[in-house]
């Protein structure tokens, strides 16, 4: 089973003498989605019976791994 969680993370930068506005300070906005593909939990009384990953770790991965890391 396939299941998908998005974060948006914001980035800012500037292109040193570039000869249009990108020289000034900018930011972007970026969605990030990450899928994972697995088996279901079948570990009777297991936290996370019955889901793939619970949708709060993914998310605690994916802002260790990526927002922290590039915001």
């Amino acid at each position: 089973m396939l299941i998908t969680k998005e974060i948006e993370i914001d980035m800012a930068h500037r292109v040193c003498f570039h000869k249009s506005k990108c020289r000034n300070l900018h930011w972007h906005r970026y969605k990030i989605e990450v899928g994972v593909d697995d088996k279901i939990i079948d570990t009777y009384g297991s936290s996370d019976y019955g889901m793939v990953i619970d949708f709060s770790d993914l998310k605690a991965v994916m802002i260790e791994e990526l927002d922290d890391r590039f915001d």
